[in-house]
């Protein structure tokens, strides 16, 4: 479970770095879990603004098994086509 940690701890590391090159960013967790992470260069975008750079992350028993980036709507989130 260390390791799990360990990478969310560097997940949520990239996500501060990168927020001083995105004005505005979005997260979505289930029971702790960072889920959805997006980003957008335009402070206060539209949630159906179709620019957004939405990150999912899938979780298995040992942590973080799936990383995956895709640009839509953050509305959208749950139906773009992941993987």
């Amino acid at each position: 479970m260390a390791t799990g940690l360990r990478r969310i701890d560097n997940a949520s590391r990239a996500v501060r770095t990168l927020d001083y090159q995105y004005p505005y960013t979005k997260c979505e967790y289930s029971g702790g879990d960072l889920i959805y992470w997006a980003i957008h260069y335009t402070h206060d975008a539209a949630l159906d603004d179709e620019n957004w750079k939405i990150t999912k992350y899938t979780y298995g028993a040992s942590g973080i098994e799936q990383i995956e980036t895709l640009t839509g709507a953050w509305d959208d989130r749950a139906t773009l086509s992941w993987v």
